[in-house]
């Protein structure tokens, strides 16, 4: 039999499960309390995490139900412009973002439309404009969440703030279309215009024309200055042409130095749109007779522009554009800062001006090349020094011209090396042709040298084996520069005469009177001498304007202590005015043609046997017969 305790009626083997089993329980409860408050407090972590990360977040945060705002973050009040959380609380969503009434991408429907796909799809993400408290608008991307809670469904919108995005985009975009030193069109934005322009055109039947430009010699700005000094060059030039152009018509930058006009609705008639287009070109290079003021002080620069009128035929746009540009290169080769419009003709010159180039790069190398001397006279008709002139003896063509060759060595490059043989042979031919006579009648020697030349680095070496080789003696060498190569960098060009003056290289300023009217770089240029160029002395006893100009010249000459140059003296009456003006020297075919060095020895010495005739009355007996006139006496050689 069981034993039992008088106290208890269950056995106590009985009592001893069940106290085991309240144990086990209790534990369990323990066990479960402690899980559950485990959970709680990682509840409360996470939801001061979520507390603290929506506070926190640099994007706006709002949360709405029953289509109001119940909570917020800081980001929120700072984008929008709230001062305080309660300012917020309430607002409605549509309260903060655009609705546009003309755009379909910001209409009421497409908003509502995201919502509804929030609401089914769980999430949208979506770009917007949202609207600040003081009617700012910001670009803005839209994250919507829809979120089941106890109480229903909230709605979780996130604003980010996508500004500095969009200025990117459209930064990218500028510089994709616009060319961001100038703001024009770029190449890109201009040929896609053009292929609407001419479609257009072909539909409505008006015609197009294109004016394609290239600035003159920037090269020697951007080499002299700097390309700091060339892009502020680019920039008021643009300005400059873009006021001159009507809002209708198209001015890019295609690249460099190389702009185009792009002219729509002109006259369905090619004769009167090519008088059109032909005024605005010559009137955008009359905007740039006036200098262009730069940091490092003012700049002239000069334009070539080929003109191009269609449709007139078959031609596609591209097609039109490269006559355009091939009528500029013309223009260039013809001398720079003029307008050439395109025709068929054209073809065939460049064509010309092509194998002349090659032609003449192999007359460098063939010695084609020659040399004559144009004598100047002094005020008591003795020769005291030789311009040296270039001529081309082309084998089958016969003389060319100096005003066709110069032009195209200059354009080429050819003139670097066609000009340093023509100093070295002239320094040494008139260096010995020297040593034959005597101290007194020894002459000078003038050489034009081209912009080209005295920009090229090895320009100072060449001068210094020169004077080294030829022992030349300080005064006797006189480099001839045009004005129009001072105008190009003033403060290059006076370090460079410096140069050669401590060499004992002296300077003349060529052509004279012809180039830009401002004279107050002759203060600051330590040239020598100045020439008054064959166009002033050719008519001066019978045109006023003339004679004005030159007594202009020998007064400035004399004002600066410089002595000058006539040339172009082919009468008796010409030298006789000079010499009342008070010129000091005279160069033309009254006193001699240019000779070649044998013919030029022979009359030097014969000159001085008549000067030192006592029977000779120098001013009243005749002057020495002069060889027959060459018209071209005036062309320098290189420059």
């Amino acid at each position: 039999m069981l034993s039992t305790d008088e106290n208890n009626e269950l056995p106590l083997d009985s009592q001893q499960r069940l106290l085991e089993q309240l144990s086990e329980a209790n534990r369990l409860l323990s066990e479960d309390l402690r899980r559950w408050q485990s959970i709680e407090a990682q509840l409360k972590r996470d939801e001061e995490k979520y507390r603290i990360l929506f506070e926190t977040s640099g994007d706006a945060h709002f949360v709405f139900q029953s289509r109001s705002a119940i909570d917020c973050n800081q980001a929120a009040l700072s984008l929008f412009g709230f001062v305080a959380k309660a300012e917020a609380i309430g607002i409605g969503l549509m309260q903060l973002v655009r609705i546009s009434k003309t755009e379909s991408s910001l209409s009421l429907e497409h908003f509502q439309d995201k919502i509804f796909k929030t609401h089914s799809e769980g999430s949208q993400t979506f770009e917007w404009q949202a609207r600040t408290q003081d009617d700012h608008l910001i670009p803005v991307e839209i994250l919507m969440t829809a979120l089941p809670i106890e109480a229903g469904e909230v709605l979780l919108v996130v604003f980010r703030d996508i500004s500095e995005r969009k200025r990117a985009q459209e930064e990218a975009s500028y510089l994709a279309y616009y060319d961001p030193l100038t703001s024009l069109p770029n190449r890109r934005l201009f040929l896609d215009r053009l292929d609407r322009s001419f479609a257009r055109s072909r539909r409505q039947g008006h015609k197009l024309a294109l004016l394609l430009i290239d600035l003159d010699r920037f090269k020697n700005i951007n080499d002299s200055r700097g390309h700091a000094a060339g892009d502020e060059l680019l920039q008021i030039f643009s300005g400059r042409l873009q006021a001159l152009i009507r809002r209708q018509d198209t001015f890019a930058r295609l690249g460099g130095d190389e702009f185009v006009v792009l002219l729509e609705g002109l006259d369905t008639c090619p004769t009167q749109a090519t008088d059109a287009a032909s005024a605005l070109a010559e009137k955008l290079l009359d905007a740039l007779d006036s200098p262009i003021p730069l940091s490092s002080g003012d700049c002239h620069i000069t334009a070539s522009i080929g003109v191009m009128v269609f449709p007139l035929g078959e031609e596609t746009a591209e097609a039109a554009l490269q006559k355009a540009d091939m009528a500029m290169y013309l223009a260039k080769q013809e001398g720079r800062n003029r307008v050439r419009v395109f025709h068929s003709s054209i073809y065939e010159a460049v064509d010309r001006r092509i194998a002349m180039e090659n032609e003449l790069s192999q007359a460098v190398s063939r010695d084609e090349l020659k040399l004559v001397y144009q004598l100047q006279f002094d005020r008591n008709y003795r020769p005291v020094s030789v311009e040296a002139l270039c001529r081309w003896m082309h084998p089958t063509l016969g003389e060319i011209h100096p005003s066709t060759f110069i032009p195209l060595a200059e354009e080429s490059g050819i003139i670097i090396e066609l000009g340093k043989q023509v100093l070295q042979r002239a320094v040494s031919e008139i260096v010995q042709l020297n040593k034959m006579l005597p101290q007194k009648q020894r002459i000078r020697l003038s050489v034009n040298v081209s912009p080209r030349q005295l920009e090229h680095p090895s320009f100072l070496k060449t001068i210094d084996k020169l004077i080294q080789k030829e022992n030349i003696e300080p005064g006797f060498l006189i480099l001839e520069i045009t004005e129009n190569t001072f105008m190009s960098d003033l403060g290059s060009m006076i370090d460079l005469i410096r140069l050669l003056h401590e060499r004992g290289i002296d300077t003349s300023l060529d052509d004279f009177g012809t180039g830009f009217s401002s004279l107050s770089y002759l203060k600051k240029l330590p040239i020598h001498e100045l020439k008054i160029d064959t166009s002033f002395v050719c008519e001066l006893e019978h045109n006023e304007d003339d004679a004005v100009m030159v007594k202009a010249i020998l007064a400035i000459g004399r004002h600066y202590r410089l002595q000058v140059v006539a040339e172009g003296v082919e009468s008796r009456h010409h030298l006789l005015l000079l010499k009342t003006f008070g010129c000091d020297l005279f160069q033309g075919n009254l006193f001699a043609a240019p000779l070649d060095v044998q013919s030029l020895t022979n009359f030097i010495g014969q000159h001085h046997l008549k000067l030192l005739d006592p029977n000779y009355e120098v001013g009243i007996e005749p002057l020495p017969p002069a060889p027959a006139p060459e018209k071209d006496q005036a062309a320098s050689s290189p420059g």
